[in-house]
């Protein structure tokens, strides 16, 4: 099969709903830092210098705090470490609070105390390191946290970039954190936005602003006409691409990129731009990762699952005649998909049917490669065989090859096995031999041993059979597979010795198995009762006993008594001298009288 369209790296057909990946020259890297041209690093810093007196004191003097030395010196325009805090006086030697630019020109922020000056409770304020916010408007609806960073050498940063724990921001001219839109100094977009009110506006690889999802690489800012690769994991949805158009907006619907191919961003999914299969206003389109809109033939989901485009927004169903003159079948298969709202619903798509398969019509087989088989066997999933027919549909019931050889296919299965061994078909019985079908007009040998007959219409023969060498068989009626019987049997007709080879024994000696011996007439069956054998002699055949042996010995019949001879019969005018060394005189009759010691 010349495939259309085939991935080198693709999706599992449950992906023709959902993301391939693009090649890697589409990927925009969102990994560096901002590209600064200058920048604050937080990640180490110093105190500045200032003066410790663990002798000295803090007084209020007219709403105001004082450092006291222990001789009663204040002191002026320095830095105070008390404890764990530190502290700014001024000019005046009292205490500042909120921000004061120290002579050196540096910036600092004093966390003024809620507490009232006149409470004894009352502190100094004392300096903020580090990441620290202001409440503005604060007891109102309208609060909201400013953001500010205090350097421990340089003061509050302003004007440059700042990073924390959070990532990087933009201190503006007084400090604040920058939220929202804004142009660096090099001229690049950056929009800043903080995860929760609590966090500081940081800057993120992507945006959510006024309904439309914006993308920032931090070498270049704003991402603007180019391809955007999204780590799944890091927003929590299915897609992977998205398309920044003009104004740095993810694209939604329909688009063209500047080569010309066309593509969908999916307005449901968060405006993820489609890699695989997609159902738009009840049409199948189908996006290949490098080359877009695929608007004809072949698609491949993955997994070994094929589909055919046989227009644009048109999937086939059904059978198909290729122009090659293969045939394929495409069925509908119900998915999941899940929409924006993480809902589950089910969509039909038709794909290739491979294998073995059954439909309305019938059972078929398809290779990927090669499509419908028709007019050969197809050996099947659990090793059986079938034969397509020139319509490729799976043979049911008797059929007749090509070569001439007939076979019987299982109606019963819906993939139509061959029969092959024994088989019963309409209370009848046959025999399928794996290499030549229906046995006809001869015998059959099992693997077991045993044999039976094959008639001209290939049920097997049950009962005598006189066979064309004339020899006589019997074939067992109350057994489904008619086995030949060989040995001593018994049928109503009465008893009889079969060989395997010479068949049924007439006019003749047959030693039993248990001992003794039978005579087999000219019929075959056994004597019973008093009978001449063609020399001339008479014996008694027991007729209590199913395979009738020959008396020997003395024996009572009707209440006489007699003597049989191994080797002559009945023994007739003679004395005969029993084992216990009496003797008896055998009349004309064979009756035995007087006795005689």
């Amino acid at each position: 099969m010349k495939k259309k369209t085939c991935l080198s790296s693709r999706p599992s057909m449950q992906k023709l709903i959902a993301v391939a990946s693009l090649s890697a020259a589409l990927l925009c890297g969102l990994h560096a830092a901002p590209a600064l041209a200058e920048t604050t690093d937080t990640s180490t810093v110093s105190a500045p210098e200032s003066t410790s007196n663990s002798y000295s004191s803090w007084k209020k003097v007219g709403g105001k705090f004082y450092f006291y030395t222990k001789d009663e010196t204040i002191l002026k325009s320095q830095w105070i470490t008390n404890g764990s805090h530190q502290y700014y006086v001024d000019e005046t030697g009292a205490a500042v609070s909120g921000f004061y630019t120290t002579p050196d020109g540096k910036t600092w922020y004093f966390e003024p105390s809620e507490i009232d000056i006149n409470s004894p409770y009352a502190f100094p304020s004392s300096a903020e390191y580090g990441l620290f916010y202001i409440i503005e408007n604060k007891n109102t609806p309208n609060y909201h946290y400013a953001y500010y960073y205090v350097d421990k050498d340089n003061g509050l940063i302003k004007n440059n970039w700042v990073k924390t724990d959070k990532g990087w921001s933009w201190a503006g001219p007084d400090g604040r954190f920058t939220e929202g839109w804004f142009t660096d100094p090099n001229g690049k977009i950056w929009y800043l936005t903080g995860k929760t009110d609590s966090d500081a506006p940081v800057i993120t690889d992507a945006a959510p602003v006024d309904g439309k999802l914006y993308f920032f690489n931090h070498s270049t800012g704003l991402l603007r006409n180019s391809w955007v690769n999204r780590n799944p994991e890091r927003i929590g949805i299915e897609g992977t691409w998205y398309w920044a158009g003009p104004d740095g907006a993810a694209i939604s619907g329909w688009f063209k990129t500047p080569d010309g191919k066309t593509w969908y961003a999916d307005p449901e999914h968060y405006n993820r731009v489609v890699m695989g299969g997609i159902h738009i206003d009840d049409k199948y389109y189908f996006f290949d990762y490098s080359n877009g809109l695929v608007t004809h033939g072949w698609i491949d989901g993955g997994d070994g699952e094929w589909a055919w485009i046989e227009t644009v927004g048109s999937v086939y169903s059904g059978w198909k005649h290729m122009p090659n003159g293969k045939w394929f079948y495409f069925d509908e298969v119900e998915f999941p998909m899940i929409n924006k709202d993480f809902v589950y619903t089910t969509y039909s798509f038709p794909l290739l049917k491979k294998g073995v398969f059954t439909i309305s019509s019938g059972t078929y087989y398809v290779d990927v490669n090669n499509g419908m088989t028709s007019n050969d066997w197809v050996q099947l999933p659990n090793g059986g065989w079938a034969w397509a027919q020139s319509s490729g549909a799976f043979v049911s019931g008797w059929y007749t090859t090509p070569n001439g050889k007939t076979w019987y296919f299982d109606p019963s299965d819906p993939q139509h096995p061959a029969l092959i061994g024994d088989a019963e078909i309409n209370d009848q019985s046959y025999y399928f031999d794996s290499g030549y079908g229906l046995l006809k007009n001869g015998w059959i040998h099992r693997a077991d041993g045993s044999w039976s007959w094959a008639n001209s219409d290939g049920s097997l023969y049950s009962g005598w059979k006189h066979m064309p060498n004339g020899k006589w068989f019997y074939f067992d009626t109350k057994d489904s597979k008619h086995r030949m019987l060989v040995g001593v049997i018994q049928t109503s007709s009465g008893t009889y010795y079969i060989d395997e080879s010479a068949g049924m024994t007439a006019n003749n000696w047959v030693q039993l198995p248990e001992g003794g011996w039978a005579w087999a007439q000219s019929s075959g069956a056994f004597a019973s009762g008093w009978y001449t054998t063609p020399n001339g002699k008479t014996w008694y055949f027991d007729p209590a006993k199913p395979s009738h042996p020959a008396y020997t010995g003395e024996h009572t019949i009707d209440g006489k008594d007699y003597y049989f001879d191994e080797g002559y019969g009945l023994a007739r005018n003679q004395w005969i001298t029993r084992s216990d060394g009496v003797r008896r005189w055998a009349g004309p009759d064979g009756v035995l009288t007087e006795y005689k010691r």
